[in-house]
């Protein structure tokens, strides 16, 4: 496997003033029309794609998946106890089915036709080419695994890494690369790595420094082949623990990007676009930020922490980025064109290092959840980013 190259820090700090606290406020227009569901028939929406056709799962007397679209309305799936989690570029729906006191069994749905994915292999993401990554923990798979399907054929990426002990898939693009976080026996230490699936092989991103415990973690992949993400230099912070550095990836060279923030305690890439500007997020509890780098230099979008930090979430090609407070509701935000707005009741800004909660494509549709108006349960909502906020 190829090792990563370490590079030198790229940041350029600038001296603009921090960014405000957002005045502007986006409201969710909701898709489940039930005005009064209980708190265990709630709704979500899951996924979105470029002709902005929605996807979730409507809870009533059991599961059901469903489609949006502003023209259409909803519509569910005939499918009972489906829960839709994605949809590409060609309408292709994935998900799981949950029937009580039966395993989950994952799907693919399209065309008005279900095809049941063998027992263990809960579908997680899919391309626009309808190529279908998901994790296997069922008693027919010998160890957590990385499963890629396509076209009915199922392989086992993680019988391809040596000293594979288990991981997660992170993302897929259209070229069919696929990026994974996964972690290494290395004689008696567990390491945490990153790698990149490509035409049958795996390249390793390497590490920025050797040494006893050091490890890489992948966050991002763009269409390019370019990850992004946080590495461990061997500093620490205050607190004694190994603080990452934001890094960039290309083709063997792994580069760090420098930590943007005050405290300089850890920084990672979250998200990337098609333009090379990427999300990096400081890591300090309650002070860390969300900043966007470009060119090299630095800016930060989001406000100071506190009390909870900030996190990045999506950054579109056409410029709009998705960030939010960790472990907490209604604190969920789109800027674009250098202002921020309030996405005004969107529902739990995740607390998984991996994948989102939120969805959004290049037209600004954002597909989630939202309590609104307040004190009402958790449906299934999207909101429009405006050209300019």
């Amino acid at each position: 496997m190829a090792a990563g190259l370490a590079g030198g820090g790229l940041l350029l700090r600038p001296t603009a003033a921090l960014a405000a606290i957002p005045t502007r406020h986006l409201t969710p227009t909701i898709l489940d029309p039930r005005t009064q569901p209980t708190a265990y028939a709630l709704s979500a929406a899951t996924g979105v794609n470029a002709a902005g056709e929605v996807t979730g799962w409507y809870g009533a007397q059991g599961l059901n998946a469903f489609t949006w679209t502003s023209s259409r309305g909803l519509r569910l799936l005939r499918e009972f106890g489906a829960r839709a989690t994605g949809i590409n570029a060609q309408g292709q729906i994935i998900g799981r089915l949950e029937i009580r006191d039966r395993p989950s069994v994952g799907f693919v749905y399209r065309d008005d036709r279900i095809t049941l994915l063998p027992t263990g292999f809960i579908p997680i993401m899919q391309n626009d080419r309808g190529q279908v990554v998901g994790n296997a923990d069922g008693p027919d798979v010998a160890r957590e695994g990385l499963l890629l399907w396509e076209n009915g054929i199922i392989t086992d990426l993680a019988r391809l890494l040596p000293s594979y002990r288990n991981g997660v898939p992170i993302a897929i693009n259209n070229a069919g690369q696929i990026l994974a976080s996964f972690s290494m026996l290395n004689g008696l230490d567990i390491l945490t790595g990153g790698g990149l699936y490509d035409n049958g092989l795996w390249r390793d991103l390497g590490v920025l420094v050797r040494g006893r415990g050091i490890s890489t973690y992948p966050r991002a992949l763009g269409e390019d082949g370019v990850v992004v993400g946080g590495a461990d230099t061997g500093a620490r912070n205050g607190d004694g623990l190994l603080q990452p550095t934001p890094f960039r990836w290309e083709d063997g060279q792994l580069t760090d990007l420098g930590d943007p923030g005050p405290q300089q305690r850890g920084a990672t890439a979250s998200a990337l676009n098609r333009h090379g500007q990427i999300l990096i997020d400081t890591e300090d509890f309650r002070t860390g930020a969300t900043y966007l780098w470009d060119a090299g230099t630095a800016v930060q979008i989001s406000p100071d922490g506190g009390p909870l930090a900030f996190r990045g979430y999506a950054l579109t090609d056409s410029g709009i980025a998705l960030y939010g407070r960790i472990y907490t509701d209604n604190a969920g935000f789109a800027w674009r064109g250098g202002v921020s707005a309030w996405l005004d009741g969107i529902n739990g800004f995740t607390t998984s290092q991996y994948r989102p909660l939120w969805r959004v494509n290049e037209s600004g549709l954002v597909a989630a959840s939202a309590t609104w108006p307040p004190n009402t349960p958790r449906r299934a909502a999207v909101y429009q980013v405006p050209a300019t906020l």
